[in-house]
């Protein structure tokens, strides 16, 4: 009698779903030497293709769907092998869903592939005219470069007051103690549509809505001062107090009206400020620097940002849009880039990377938009994919830990997803997103996507996600994968 490896039957047969289609594959088996017993191990193997986990992901699915606060809305879900790009289970996954800020994870991806992990964004400090006796009779520029972190106080090394010491430092090597002319921001780079065309202008004066400009100042939202108003007392009108309201500025002061002060302003209003407490005097005359040695722009120093890691791993964990329409910008290293030609350089390296991207649509970097589309399932072998990549580990480590950290720092605490999964998260009203990684007991990687649109004011798909991603974490299928966690 031919001997039958069971281990061989089950890979192949893992993915048939009834006894007929079997039947059909065995039929050339049987006729030859497959006696009963081989016959039962497939039976057995058939009966157990779909795991005691996977049946209770599908029921907690298949129960949320069904449930009156998801009755008039959408759940997609996909599961899949990471190592393999096999779909374990899916529900929906092929339908596409608003996508909120899990669409950042499309932008960081394609950023740190095609930069590198090391990519740098940098600021440079140039002047024009001439050095004399300490003097420039001229002018000094700064050129943006679409930093996204310059005045961020999340580095030591990128708020204003380091980033004002480095150029300072440089200004003294060159003997400058006066400057006879102005400091501006270079026009060098246009920057053609800042404000990314799919945003609710609802969004722009509110700190997740501050766009990109080619010299950012503070995550472009931040403290200009304060006013003290006199607001009555809570229970005695006539009694009134001193409340101190805090200033911010943002592109819009409200619904379409803009702000005239730009963050290049005030980048150059912090860095003259700091300059004159070094006794480096500007003297804001008006001041032609043609006039005035050859005419030339120079370059004095180049200051360099952290790297796209760094910036990926706060974008990604903190959910910072800002961020993600820089690094979008970033990826198509092309000075006339406009949002459109950007996000085809991402999608042309998903494509590249043999995914069907029929269910994505993507109008901006961050996902605040509400035209931005993915599936489950792209997302899903988007994951996938990127874990044939050198640099898979950078990219995993991006994403927040369940439990710990960023968006998820109190999802799913005290269960085996704790301290395991890697989700990146979108919120907005009545969207929300959870994608990532999950490791099994035996060190088999899964990535998955959860996914709600839609549902009632009182619904918790964090609640309905809280239990999925833990049973994933309980599954022993997929092989082993080593990942380097940071």
């Amino acid at each position: 009698m031919r001997v039958i490896n069971r281990n061989y039957l089950i890979s192949k047969l893992s993915g048939l779903k009834t006894v007929a289609q079997a039947n059909y594959y065995l039929a050339p088996m049987m006729r030859r030497t497959l006696s009963i017993f081989a016959l039962l191990i497939v039976l057995n193997t058939i009966a157990h293709a779909q795991p005691k986990i996977v049946k209770k992901i599908k029921k907690e699915v298949e129960n949320a769907q069904k449930s009156k606060d998801f009755a008039n809305g959408f759940i997609g879900f996909c599961l899949m092998d990471a190592q393999s790009g096999k779909v374990i289970y899916e529900s929906n996954g092929g339908k596409s869903f608003v996508t909120a800020s899990a669409m950042k994870t499309v932008t960081v991806g394609a950023a740190l592939a095609l930069l590198g992990d090391t990519f740098r964004f940098k600021t440079e400090l140039w002047y024009r005219g001439e050095i004399k006796n300490g003097i420039l009779n001229g002018n000094i520029f700064i050129k943006g470069g679409m930093d996204p972190t310059t005045g961020s106080d999340r580095w030591a090394q990128t708020n204003m007051d380091s980033i004002s010491a480095f150029f300072i430092n440089a200004l003294k090597k060159l003997g400058i103690r006066q400057v006879n002319g102005n400091i501006f921001a270079t026009q060098s780079w246009l920057l053609r549509d800042n404000i990314p065309p799919g945003y609710d202008v609802g969004d722009l004066p509110y700190r997740y809505g501050a766009p990109p400009y080619k010299l950012n100042y503070r995550e472009n939202y931040f403290e200009i001062g304060y006013d003290t108003l006199l607001t009555p007392d809570l229970y005695n009108p006539n009694i009134l107090h001193d409340t101190v309201v805090t200033k911010f500025y943002s592109p819009y002061k409200g619904p379409g009206i803009p702000n005239t002060t730009k963050p290049e302003d005030l980048f150059i209003e912090k860095l003259q400020e700091n300059m004159q407490k070094a006794g480096i005097t500007v003297l804001h005359e008006k001041y032609d620097d043609d006039d005035n040695g050859d005419g030339i722009y120079r370059t004095i120093i180049t200051y360099y940002s952290p790297s796209l890691e760094e910036i990926a791993t706060q974008t990604q964990q903190q959910s910072i849009n800002l961020y993600a329409e820089c690094i979008l910008r970033a990826v198509a290293l092309n000075r006339w880039s406009t949002i459109d030609t950007s996000a085809a350089v991402v999608q042309r390296f998903w494509k590249n990377e043999k995914l069907d991207l029929t269910g994505l649509r993507m109008t901006d970097g961050s996902g605040l938009s509400r035209s931005n589309l993915c599936t489950p399932k792209l997302f899903c072998q988007m994951l996938s994919a990127y874990t044939k990549r050198p640099n898979f580990n950078s990219f995993y480590n991006t994403f927040a830990v369940a439990g710990q950290s960023g968006t998820v720092s109190n999802f799913a605490k005290g269960t085996k997803a704790e301290g395991n999964a890697r989700i990146k998260t979108g919120t907005m009203s009545r969207v929300k997103s959870y994608i990532g990684y999950v490791t099994g007991p035996n060190g088999g990687l899964y990535t998955f996507a959860i996914m709600f649109n839609n549902f009632s004011p009182d619904a918790s798909p964090a609640a309905v996600a809280s239990k999925i991603v833990p049973l994933i974490a309980q599954m022993k299928q997929a092989k082993v994968f080593k990942v380097k966690v940071n």
